[in-house]
C-alpha cells in the first residue's frame, strides 16, 4: 500500500544487473510492461549510455556499500523524460533502485536558468549602454549618488567613481544657478516637478573638479524598483551651444567692426534708462569728420581703421557708466545717465583731447558732437534725441570745412 502511494518507480536488481521485480503507481513511466522487465538485464532494457552509468554505479555500491545516484534522460511515447535514480543495497544479492520522474523539476530549472541568463544578458546590455553612453548619467537614491557612468566622470573632471559615489548631488552645484536662484532651494523645486510629471527637463550649472562651471541640459526621471523610488539624472553638455548663444546675443547687440553696441541695443537701452532715477539723462550724438573722403581716396580698409580708433577714443574718454554705440556709418551716440551739462562738456573735451593724440596714418581724428539733457519726465526722449542730433549737425557744419581741408591735404600727402 505504501509503495502504491508513492510516485516513484521501484526496481529490484540482482548483482549481475537482472531485473527481479518492478512496481509503479504510474505505469506511464515504465518503458515496458512489468512482466517484460522481469528477467531482463539493464543493458537489454536501456540504451547503452544509460546502462553503462547504471553498471558503474552498481559496482560502486557493491564495493562501498554506500548510496549511489545518477540521472538519465530517455524518450517515452516520443517525449523526453528525465529520471533521478537512487541505488540502495537491499542485501548481499539484491539492489533496490528508486527512480523518480524529475522532468517538471528539470524543465523548471532549465526555464529558471534561461530566465537568469536572459536577465544577466539584459543587465549586461543595459550596463554597457549605461557605461558607454555619451551623455553623463547619475543614479540618485535618498539624495546620495549611488552610481554614475564614464561620461559623467569626464564631464565633472574626475578620474574614478570613488570621487563621486556616496556624495550628495549638491556638492557639485555652484551656490547659485544662472537665474540667480540658490541651487539647493531650486533643486527641491525641480525634483518636485519631476515626481509630479514622471520626468522634467531643465538647464543646470554644475561645478567641475577644477572649479569651472559646466552648463548642462538635465533630463531628470523617477524610476521605481521594488517599491523604492530613485532619480535617474541624464546630462548633456551644452557648453558649445551656450557659447554660440552668447556669440549670437553679442552679435545681435554689438557692431561687428568696432565692437561697440549697435543701434538695436541703443534703442532698447534708451527706453530702459528713460526713468527718473537716471535723470539728468544726457544723449551725446557724434559724427566722424572726413570719413567719406578717406573711404573714397584711401579705401574702406583705412576708413575702417579710422572708425576703430574713434571707438577707442570715445570709450577711453567716456564716464564709467557711459554707454557708447555706433548707429551706423560715421554716426555714434553716447548715453550718460545721471550726468549734467557741465559733466557732459568735460567728457566731450576729454574725448577731443584723446582724439588729438591719435592719428590714422596722416589723417587726424576729428569728431563733431552735439548733446541734449533730459531733466524731467514730462520731456519726450524722442525730442531730446532729435535736439542732440540737430546740435551735432550744426557743429559739423561749422567744423566740417576746416577738417575737410586738412583731410584733403593729408590724403594728397599720403
Amino acid at each position: 500500500a505504501i509503495i502504491r502511494a508513492i510516485p516513484d518507480l521501484l526496481f529490484i536488481i540482482d548483482n549481475n544487473g537482472y531485473f527481479i521485480d518492478c512496481m509503479s503507481s504510474d505505469k506511464s513511466n515504465l518503458l515496458l510492461p512489468r512482466e517484460r522487465f522481469i528477467g531482463k538485464t539493464i543493458h537489454e532494457i536501456f540504451p547503452e549510455e544509460i546502462s553503462k552509468i547504471a553498471y558503474k554505479k552498481i559496482h560502486s555500491l557493491l564495493r562501498n556499500g554506500l548510496l549511489e545516484s545518477f540521472e538519465y534522460k530517455i524518450k517515452i511515447s516520443n517525449k523526453e523524460q528525465y529520471f533521478e535514480v537512487r541505488l540502495i543495497k537491499n542485501n548481499e544479492k539484491e539492489i533496490l533502485a528508486i527512480s523518480r520522474n524529475i522532468t517538471i523539476e528539470k524543465q523548471n530549472k532549465l526555464n529558471l536558468k534561461i530566465s537568469e541568463e536572459a536577465l544577466k544578458t539584459s543587465e549586461n546590455r543595459f550596463r554597457n549602454i549605461f557605461e558607454n553612453s555619451s551623455d553623463g548619467i547619475l543614479i540618485i537614491v535618498d539624495d546620495k549618488i549611488t552610481d554614475c557612468n564614464i561620461a559623467m566622470l569626464k564631464l565633472l573632471g574626475y578620474d574614478s567613481k570613488s570621487s563621486i559615489l556616496g556624495k550628495k548631488p549638491c556638492e557639485f552645484y555652484p551656490e547659485k544657478q544662472p537665474d540667480g536662484k540658490i541651487s539647493e532651494k531650486k533643486v527641491v523645486e525641480m525634483r518636485k516637478r519631476t515626481i509630479e510629471n514622471g520626468n522634467w527637463k531643465f538647464e543646470w550649472w554644475y561645478k567641475r573638479s577644477d572649479g569651472k562651471l559646466l552648463p548642462v541640459e538635465v533630463m531628470l526621471t523617477t524610476i521605481s524598483i521594488n517599491g523604492k523610488k530613485f532619480f535617474h539624472s541624464l546630462w548633456r553638455d551644452i557648453s558649445t551651444r551656450k557659447q554660440m548663444e552668447q556669440k549670437m546675443k553679442y552679435l545681435s547687440y554689438h557692431d561687428q567692426l568696432t565692437g561697440l553696441y549697435n543701434r538695436r541695443f541703443f534703442e532698447e537701452e534708451l527706453k530702459r534708462l528713460d526713468t527718473e532715477e537716471n535723470f539728468p539723462l544726457t544723449i551725446v550724438m557724434a559724427d566722424v569728420n572726413g570719413l567719406k573722403l578717406v573711404n573714397d581716396s584711401l579705401g574702406h580698409a583705412v576708413g575702417d581703421e579710422l572708425l576703430k580708433k574713434v571707438s577707442e577714443v570715445m570709450i577711453n574718454g567716456c564716464k564709467a557708466n557711459g554707454i557708447v554705440a555706433r548707429l551706423g556709418g560715421d554716426e555714434f551716440v553716447i548715453l550718460l545717465p545721471k550726468t549734467c551739462d557741465h559733466e557732459t562738456d568735460q567728457i566731450i573735451k576729454h574725448i577731443k583731447s584723446e582724439a588729438l593724440k591719435q592719428k590714422n596714418g596722416a589723417v587726424e581724428i576729428s569728431i563733431s558732437f552735439g548733446y541734449e539733457t533730459k531733466k524731467n519726465k514730462e520731456e519726450k526722449i524722442e525730442k531730446i534725441l532729435k535736439k542732440a542730433e540737430d546740435y551735432m549737425y550744426k557743429k559739423k557744419l561749422f567744423e566740417g570745412p576746416s577738417m575737410r581741408g586738412k583731410t584733403i591735404n593729408a590724403i594728397i600727402s599720403t
